[in-house]
């Protein structure tokens, strides 16, 4: 490599698959997302743990994998999604360290997300949104977060090997069951950093059909509860900006 030539940015694309499978839907966003990724000079690798029905330690390990493996990022996406490729260029461009996509519930009932947000504040700039938490289903974070969050994460043997307890749920002190992919969140929100949610991003949830819920709708509806139908004066449409 000549020095004129720069290094691709490496990325780790992490699943993982409690039975070893992906929806055809996610093959087809993965595919098209490596050739855009390529034509923007990112090295983007597709990474599976499969067969681990803890799904926690499959997630843990694939942390292990990304520090280990020298890459400059990892993007955490479930196996039951469908997004549109240029999200992946997105989130890497953000000039943030810890960013995701809303990904609704399998409801048809109930609309909700994984994002918990009780006072989500919006960086005009950006058109992120700063929440309390967001989960794993389509997550980046670079390797600065995934290293301060590993350093502050338990140790923990299984079998041979061993990992941290990057993803594990606890109680809190509201009595409150708080998932594993939410943890990540408050680790690094308890460093003294924020959590960001791209809420154009609304991402397609697979089951036995399909669900897709527009984020900035609720969104909307939660600021307006709490701060008005006058504040702040923001243009609904136009938080959908990519870095």
């Amino acid at each position: 490599m000549s020095k004129e030539q720069k290094e691709p940015r490496k990325v780790l694309f992490a699943t993982p698959s409690m039975d070893g499978r992906v929806d055809g839907r996610f093959s087809i966003s993965l595919g098209w997302s490596m050739l855009l990724c390529a034509q923007n000079e990112i090295a983007l690798f597709p990474l599976q743990r499969n067969y681990d029905s803890t799904l926690l330690r499959a997630r843990n390990d694939l942390f292990r994998d990304m520090l280990e493996g020298g890459f400059n990022d990892i993007i955490l996406m479930d196996s039951d999604q469908e997004w549109d490729p240029k999200w992946i260029i997105e989130l890497l461009k953000y000039p943030v360290d810890f960013v995701g996509a809303p990904v609704c519930k399998k409801s048809d009932e109930v609309i909700d997300f994984n994002v918990k947000a009780t006072d989500p504040v919006i960086d005009m700039e950006t058109g992120l949104v700063e929440v309390d938490s967001i989960g794993t289903g389509m997550l980046r974070m670079s390797r600065k977060a995934v290293q301060d969050i590993w350093d502050i994460s338990q140790p923990y043997k299984n079998g041979p090997s061993s990992s941290r307890a990057m993803c594990f749920p606890f109680i809190n002190d509201e009595g409150e069951l708080v998932s594993e992919d939410n943890v990540l969140s408050i680790k690094w929100k308890s460093l003294g950093n924020s959590v960001y949610v791209a809420p154009h991003m609304d991402v397609i949830h697979v089951g036995v059909k399909t669900w897709r819920r527009s984020f900035r709708e609720v969104l909307r509806t939660r600021m307006e509860a709490i701060h008005g139908k006058k504040k702040p004066d923001v243009a609904w449409d136009s938080i959908h900006a990519g870095a």
